[in-house]
């Protein structure tokens, strides 16, 4: 397996969409759809987790028969490991553990933060 390149914001976006249990909402324009991007910029992404095999595709037949088949993108079983670290590194990053919850204890209603100094512009004129 190789590595999937640059980490975007969209790659990652298009990781969580196809967490997806449901076929219907893991094929190209829905992914494009749900982390709503354009679907001339979230193909790039799809072909590049493709051609590291993070996904794999399989054309199925479109629901509207005048329409070509959609290809519908799975993750792997190391694609789908490697995808929950990353995203799984990714949120520590954003939103990093609450300390009071790794020691066990619950946390109950916000702590009052120190009164800040006033502090004097002046008069406006």
């Amino acid at each position: 397996m190789e590595d999937v390149g640059r980490v975007t914001a969209l790659l990652l976006a298009v990781l969580r969409a196809l967490r997806s249990p449901s076929p219907d909402e893991r094929h190209g324009f829905a992914i494009a759809k749900r982390v709503d991007a354009k679907p001339s910029t979230v193909y790039p992404v799809l072909d590049r987790l493709e051609q590291a095999r993070w996904i794999t595709a399989a054309r199925v037949p479109n629901p509207v028969p005048t329409r070509p088949p959609r290809r519908v993108y799975s993750l792997t079983d190391e694609g789908r490991t490697r995808a929950q670290a990353l995203l799984a590194s990714r949120d520590a990053l954003v939103d990093p553990p609450d300390p009071a919850k790794a020691k066990g204890r619950r946390r109950r209603g916000s702590v009052a933060s120190p009164a800040l100094p006033e502090i004097g512009l002046g008069e406006v004129r």
